[in-house]
């Protein structure tokens, strides 16, 4: 897939005027924003492709071909497109826009922290400020921009109300912003955006031209059949619509992983045959210790209270009690942990191994491992946590530097089982499927229970080892799970 030939030299502008495009700028070096541009600069040879950050460190690494997040196959993009020459990382904005005719913007949507809607509304300042300074840039900058991350419904408002303030008269009408909502999932980025199988591209209907010219972009390298167009806010609402539904799912596996451990079905046959019927598919029915990541829980927070602002009270009701049930099962991890534990975790070391929200990813954003963590702290335990992939002062700042965590210098599992009285996987790497527990077994603090919710683990191995284990969504009748 890196080695498409082709030429790009048509734009369209919002009014329909034809320009020449050989350039393209990205707002943004997160996740969506790098792979997005190394994919775009490795089939297009003849774009030059841009990627802005205010994060220095970043650009810093990025610049050397030196990746600081892990997504497979992204290094090899990188690598491959700045050996091309047409992929370019920069902390100046105004050299990254300079001659751009499009810019994918690619920034992080928070739940707001404080005021109005703390805790549950969107905080859209990133996408605000993103604007003001894309407006504010008028020497041949950019006439299309393009959301690319989840966004809620209306956030294109907010940005085209921004440059038209900025930017006077018909510099400020020929501004067009559009909707490519990454349905990509972590650890499979550079998949999504060079063979996803579908890409939904949104905007109103003034701005149809510049709909096509991000059309005839992306039909460079996907099937024009693999793009379908929309309206501007039903693209918006499509990505948090999608997560909202695959959080019911994954919340609905968690309440019959609880029922299975009551009454002795398996999660895995119980979903298995679910999961055959045509009419609802296999996917989002992994067992696991709750929602992660940077969107799912945010976009379900964020719909409840657009729901709500709406008038919708009963579905913004319907919406909350997927959240509620989140915590819950989170909430049922921790408790089982101290029940297993014998009521108190003082003077005892937890191992918690994986603490991005899933395999293949770097991200530790919302990660579920950190409640198991911070569970166990508040306990009075010591927590020792280990990830092949996540960064350890992430994982140190999400724990609010407490004297408690060793993960900083933990380079293995077996390292950070070392002392440990009860081992919690919580991050479905392949590597702990293969995880030497005869060796663990020597090096922790028998009685030691290991609790496995990602069912990942070699059971047959880790009761080999002598070591006690309970697995969410299967029946264990040796610990007593009636309490939990």
């Amino acid at each position: 897939w890196l080695n498409v030939q082709l030429t790009w030299n048509l734009g369209v502008g919002r009014s329909g005027r034809m320009s020449s495009i050989d350039k393209v700028a990205c707002f943004g070096a997160g996740v969506v924003g790098s792979s997005l541009s190394a994919v775009m600069a490795c089939n297009l040879q003849d774009l030059q492709v841009d990627v802005f950050d205010d994060d220095t460190a970043k650009i810093s690494q990025f610049s050397r071909g030196q990746v600081p997040l892990f997504e497979p196959g992204l290094q090899d993009a990188v690598l491959k497109a700045q050996g091309q020459g047409n992929l370019r990382f920069t902390a100046d904005l105004g050299l990254a826009l300079a001659g751009a005719k499009i810019v994918f913007v690619c920034v992080n949507t928070p739940i707001k922290e404080g005021g109005i809607g703390a805790g549950r509304a969107p905080d859209l300042s990133n996408w605000e400020r993103a604007a003001r300074r894309i407006a504010d840039f008028k020497q041949n900058g950019p006439r299309v921009i393009v959301e690319c991350s989840t966004t809620p419904i209306r956030t294109a408002d907010c940005m085209r109300r921004v440059l038209q303030a900025r930017r006077a008269g018909e510099d400020a009408q020929s501004c067009a912003v559009l909707c490519l909502p990454a349905f990509l999932d972590g650890g499979r980025a550079v998949q999504w955006w060079t063979s996803g199988h579908r890409y939904l591209l949104g905007g109103d209907d003034a701005d149809s031209a510049a709909v096509e010219q991000v059309k005839s972009l992306l039909t460079k390298w996907r099937p024009e059949s693999s793009i379908v167009t929309t309206k501007l806010w039903s693209a918006e609402l499509s990505k948090m619509a999608l997560n909202a539904i695959k959080a019911q799912r994954i919340v609905s596996s968690f309440t019959v992983s609880a029922i299975c451990e009551k009454s002795g079905a398996d999660s895995d046959g119980v979903l298995g045959a679910v999961g055959r019927d045509s009419r609802l598919g296999s996917g989002c029915m992994a067992m696991g210790p709750g929602l992660g990541g940077p969107t799912m829980r945010s976009n379900l927070e964020a719909l409840v209270y657009l729901m709500e602002q709406y008038g919708l009270k009963e579905q913004a009701q319907y919406w909350q009690l997927v959240l509620d049930m989140d915590i819950h099962h989170r909430q049922r991890i921790a408790r089982l942990l101290l029940h297993l534990c014998g009521g108190s975790l003082k003077q005892h070391r937890v191992a918690v191994l994986g603490y991005s929200y899933k395999a293949n990813s770097s991200d530790t954003r919302n990660s579920p491992s950190f409640d198991v963590a911070t569970a166990a702290l508040n306990e009075g335990a010591q927590v020792a946590l280990y990830d092949p992939r996540a960064s350890a002062d992430e994982c140190i700042k999400h724990l609010g530097h407490s004297s408690n965590v060793v993960v900083a210098g933990v380079r293995s599992a077996v390292e950070a089982c070392s002392g440990a009285s009860a081992i919690v996987v919580t991050t479905d790497w392949s590597e702990f499927a293969e995880l030497d527990w005869q060796k663990i077994a020597k090096v922790v603090d028998v009685p030691c229970v290991v609790i496995d919710t990602r069912r990942v683990v070699d059971k047959v191995a880790v009761k080999a080892a002598g070591l006690d284990l309970h697995v969410l969504g299967t029946a264990n009748s040796d610990d007593g799970n009636s309490f939990v």
